[in-house]
């Protein structure tokens, strides 16, 4: 069909002479890409293999030419990139039954069923060719043939962009990349969207898949060239650990906010949950000079791990650090002062919880630092088999602060 457009229309599309760049513009320029590479392949260095299995669902669609231009320069790098792509979830796991060991609470968190859940066998499942989802390509084949001898970048936003939290979706997704991890510890999960869109704190309380995702396996943000070099240097040494080095993240939390916050952290770290009025008591008690938006420094950052809407813990890999600082500064006695900070504040504030296996553990942990003895032989004396794993939990929590202060 013709179109006869009136003679003045182009014209009025070049009205006032101006020109209009309409070259795409990407979080990552070209340059961003091939820096990283470098970091993936050593100088003389044969290239690497690369697989990308890339999250083709609706939610992904506003970053598709976004992703294609990062596969495009990976190709003109000169690697040999292989790309299955799937719809929202690589695969749908059969056996759901760990689910049931999960407290019954909103949004549960895989912590506790983490290290039992084991690789699937993926024979009958599919990824697909291309993005549209036209062509099917055995998911077997494609991590037989290709994830062994490559390193795999699992692209997707884990369901950040809608906030979305599905325990399904959640479970299979750590399902599948156990999976990939079977083939090659060299992977690592690339997010399109910011970190700010999955990272949570005390005011930003982001629980959505990939939120969880995050705490268990490499995820970076696709958006950032220096979260792109992090993930190129798990990509060449290999997955072990899903945290940073605990070093690094401290340092990088002194730089940003500062000694004092630091040092509030330091103070925060003894109580095992910790709630936005005792964090400001610990403040209040313990700093003489009222700094302004420390409290928002500390909860903004990436040491916490969100336990629920009301209370809140330290990432357990940097708890020990934290207070053992605290106790080479202050001594044994600012640990004492604290934990009768929080036993006061648990005494006045008996609803600072609804859980009673909560308030119980608290206070025996904190009563662990007052009075050991009378701590250890209340386990002792108070033991009830139906309840072993909750003595156990708290058994554990007391030998590891008297490790820290003895």
């Amino acid at each position: 069909m013709e179109l006869n457009l009136p003679e003045n229309s182009l014209k009025i599309a070049n009205m006032g002479g101006k020109k209009f760049n309409l070259t795409p513009q990407y979080p990552l320029s070209e340059k961003d890409i091939v820096q990283a590479m470098k970091c993936l392949n050593g100088q003389g260095e044969e290239k690497r293999n690369i697989l990308l299995l890339v999250d083709g669902g609706q939610d992904m669609t506003v970053h598709k030419g976004f992703i294609e231009f990062f596969i495009k320069n990976l190709s003109l790098l000169g690697f040999e990139v292989r790309v299955g792509y799937f719809q929202c979830s690589p695969l749908v796991c059969k056996d759901r039954s760990l689910l049931a060991l999960l407290p019954q609470v909103p949004c549960p968190e895989l912590d506790n069923i983490i290290d039992q859940i084991q690789p699937q066998p993926v024979e009958e499942e599919f990824l697909y060719g291309n993005w549209e989802g036209t062509e099917l390509v055995p998911t077997s084949e494609c991590l037989e043939k290709h994830a062994k001898d490559s390193v795999v970048m699992v692209i997707s936003d884990f369901g950040a962009g809608r906030n979305e939290y599905d325990i399904y979706k959640l479970f299979d997704t750590a399902v599948f990349l156990k999976t990939v991890n079977k083939y090659t510890p060299q992977y690592v999960c690339l997010n399109p969207l910011s970190r700010t869109w999955w990272e949570r704190s005390l005011l930003v309380r982001k629980n959505n898949n990939a939120t969880q995702v995050s705490r268990h396996f490499p995820m970076f943000s696709l958006r950032s060239s220096e979260e792109l070099l992090l993930a190129m240097d798990v990509l060449k040494k290999g997955f072990t650990s899903i945290q940073y080095p605990k070093q690094q993240i401290l340092k990088h939390f002194i730089m940003k906010y500062g000694h004092v916050a630091f040092m509030l952290a330091c103070h925060a770290a003894l109580p095992k949950r910790i709630t936005p009025k005792l964090l400001h008591f610990i403040k209040k008690e313990f700093f003489e000079k009222e700094i302004e938006d420390i409290e928002v420094h500390l909860s903004n950052s990436n040491l916490w791990v969100f336990y629920n809407e009301e209370y809140y813990q330290f990432h357990k890999e940097l708890r020990a650090e934290l207070i053992s600082h605290l106790i080479k500064v202050h001594g044994v006695e600012r640990v004492h002062d604290i934990a009768c900070l929080a036993w006061q504040f648990m005494e006045g504030n008996p609803n600072w919880t609804d859980n009673p296996k909560l308030d119980y553990a608290q206070r025996i942990i904190m009563q662990s630092v007052i009075d050991p003895e009378a701590a250890r032989e209340w386990l002792e004396s108070s033991y009830v088999e139906e309840e072993s794993a909750w003595f156990k939990a708290v058994s554990k929590e007391v030998e590891f602060l008297q490790s820290l202060i003895s």
